[in-house]
């Protein structure tokens, strides 16, 4: 009997489906207003254009390219460059200068304390 042969690539793209497929359940669990407003075809092109936009950025592991989509799904597909945004502009300025792989940390951090003070009505963190 023939051995099999599972190449690189078809191994790259297997993990790719895999984590595309497992992203859009994420994304119908936790944000079904946006998924329901966007359809099945503009779900998959947001995705897509977020995961490419992650990897932009440098983040390359799946939980932090999950929470970078979560990112996107909550505050819009530009926020890493809406100037209505400060916070995620330099935030990400400051990764990139940092050098190195980034974390997602610093980002997901500065967009809880900018909805937390959206939520109290502060102009920013207390002083």
């Amino acid at each position: 009997m023939p051995s099999l042969v599972v190449r690189d690539a078809q191994l790259s793209a297997f993990a790719r489906a895999r984590f595309l497929a497992w992203m859009t359940r994420h994304l119908e669990t936790h944000f079904p207003e946006q998924c329901e407003a966007l359809g099945a075809d503009g779900v998959r092109h947001t995705l897509h254009t977020a995961i490419a936009k992650a990897h932009g950025h440098g983040f390359t592991r799946e939980p932090d390219v999950c929470r970078f989509v979560d990112l996107v799904f909550t505050f819009g597909l530009t926020f890493d460059d809406d100037e209505r945004l400060p916070w995620a502009r330099a935030t990400l300025a400051a990764l990139k200068a940092a050098g190195g792989t980034p974390a997602i940390e610093p980002l997901h951090r500065a967009a809880m304390l900018y909805l937390r003070d959206l939520m109290l009505g502060t102009d920013g963190p207390p002083r």
